[in-house]
Order: C-alpha cells, then sequence, then structure tokens
C-alpha cells in the first residue's frame, strides 16, 4: 500500500493550518490510507478529505458516488425528491469508478448534474454534480473530498456522515475495488 509524508499532505493545500498537522507528523514519517482512517485524534471530516487525496482515481470516483448517493438518499428522507439528472450522475460516476462509462459519458452526466443542481439548489443535487465531476477529471481528489462535504452538508448530523464516511471508504480500500493492477 502507498505511503505518504508530510511532504506530500502540504502539497494538497489542506485548508487546516500546519500547527494541526506538525504533531500528526510527528507521530511517523509516512502514512498509508489505512492509518489516516485510524487517526482517531483527527476529526473524522479531515480525514476523509486526506483519504480522497491518498485514494487511487478510481477509488477517489467511488466514494464520490457513494457520499453523493447517500446525499440523495438524505433529500428524499425530508421530503424533497432529488432530480433523476442528479441519481444519473452518480450512476454514471459509479459505472466510471468500475470501468464501465467513459470519460465522455462522465462528462455529460456532470454537465446534467450541474444544470439540476443550479435547479435545486441543494447540497446533494451538488453532491452529485461533485461525484460525476471526479468521474470527468484527471485528478478526482479534490471533487471526491467536496461530494464528502456536501453530503454531510446534506446529512442531519454531518459527524455521523463523516464517520459513515470514513467506515465506507475503509471498506472500499479493504477490498482492492479500483486499484490499479
Amino acid at each position: 500500500m502507498k505511503r505518504y509524508t508530510a511532504s506530500d499532505l502540504a502539497g494538497w493545500s489542506p485548508c487546516w493550518e500546519r500547527s494541526r498537522r506538525e504533531p500528526i507528523a510527528r507521530r511517523q514519517p509516512s502514512w498509508s490510507v489505512m492509518e489516516v482512517l485510524d487517526l482517531e485524534v483527527v476529526p473524522a471530516a479531515d480525514r476523509v478529505w486526506l483519504a480522497c487525496h491518498m485514494l487511487p482515481w478510481a477509488q477517489a470516483v467511488l466514494i464520490a458516488a457513494d457520499c453523493a448517493c447517500r446525499a440523495l438518499i438524505h433529500d428524499r428522507a425530508a421530503g424533497r425528491e432529488p432530480d433523476p439528472r442528479s441519481w444519473e450522475a452518480v450512476r454514471v460516476a459509479r459505472d466510471a469508478g468500475l470501468g464501465l462509462a467513459t470519460m465522455d459519458r462522465a462528462q455529460e452526466a456532470a454537465r446534467a448534474a450541474r444544470s439540476a443542481a443550479r435547479s435545486a439548489g441543494s447540497s446533494a443535487a451538488w453532491s452529485a454534480w461533485w461525484a460525476a465531476s471526479a468521474a470527468s477529471a484527471a485528478s478526482a481528489a479534490w471533487a471526491a473530498s467536496w461530494a464528502a462535504w456536501t453530503a454531510r452538508a446534506a446529512a442531519r448530523a454531518a459527524e455521523a456522515e463523516s464517520q459513515t464516511q470514513v467506515r465506507r471508504i475503509r471498506e472500499l480500500v479493504q477490498s482492492g475495488i479500483g486499484v490499479p493492477s
């Protein structure tokens, strides 16, 4: 499993200041995704952000799709039926992460999801757009982390959603799905 250093982290331009990163960096010289997910001293939302930057492209896209799907489910449970284009964007993103959809198809779904998000204005709709955007971009890390953030915004309990995201990333990494061979 690939390992990352404090220099790698700094290169990803995290929004949390160096003073928050240094105590973690001093614990050991490098980290795997699984070790980062186990860092209980780091808030779950920050562990999700880090993991999204550490995952291979396909896994980042799959996490983005997973987060967006839960966000749409939260909206539905709150009585706001998501636009079908948002559901389609999540499906295409998931297919792209599994190697079943082309970049062109992902870009098309992202355009439709953006239109739906602009109409709906909900965090869940934007999460679906971020998922499709992740699938249509060479670097999915930022889009995946934004999909996770907007999914937390759509959830009533953001910390519970962050914990779910940590668990889901752990499951995906352990499964090996989306890891280049």
